[in-house]
């Protein structure tokens, strides 16, 4: 982390290790999807010798929960656990219509920071730098892994969720993902407006 223009920023560096430039992937995946508001918008991106590619990139640092621990505290209301799943299904849909898979978030423990807000939640994904493009991506059945395997945490939070249920609806969204399936997801999920 760091200060930028006197606000908190966080600064994501390339392993050395790594021979792959996922940085690259990434700050384009991110400058992509700002059109959406999905992800941290990208401040700049440098190599630290002054050459290309670049081996770092800036952005502002996301305050907030991590996904667990947003689930586990006492403050956490059911309706604020209603929305966050209902906006992130929101996200993962729209991710799936760009096809653009993000990865990670059948286990997206470090992804997720989610902010507490007066009226509405505010949620931010991280780490794209896996993400690709993809005839047939499974952003939204990722998540719903994520929640079949965190359904006892949910439900103490009133979420009640039939895993096999779900993941059946799941496998027919995956089949032909449509907006019907998907309604058929978040209906299931008591997170339909009908």
């Amino acid at each position: 982390t760091g200060l930028y223009r006197n606000k908190k920023v966080a600064i994501k560096q390339q392993k050395r290790e790594t021979k792959t430039y996922t940085l690259i992937n990434e700050v384009a995946t991110l400058k992509k999807l700002r059109r959406y508001k999905i992800g941290q918008p990208v401040l700049f991106a440098e190599h630290a010798d002054g050459e290309q590619p670049f081996t770092y990139f800036v952005y502002p640092f996301a305050e907030g929960q991590f996904v667990l621990e947003f689930l586990q505290d006492t403050e956490t209301t059911p309706q604020d656990v209603k929305n966050f799943v209902q906006q992130l299904l929101k996200t993962m849909r729209q991710l799936d219509t760009l096809h653009i898979n993000k990865e990670e978030m059948h286990h997206p423990l470090k992804h997720i920071i989610v902010q507490k807000r007066s009226k509405k939640l505010g949620i931010t994904l991280l780490d794209f730098e896996r993400a690709k493009y993809t005839p047939k991506p499974h952003n939204v059945s990722q998540f719903c892994e994520f929640l079949c395997r965190a359904r006892s945490m949910l439900q103490k939070k009133g979420l009640q969720i039939s895993v096999q249920k779900l993941r059946s609806a799941v496998q027919q969204y995956q089949t032909e993902q449509n907006e019907e399936n998907m309604e058929k997801i978040l209906k299931m999920l008591k997170l339909a407006n009908s």
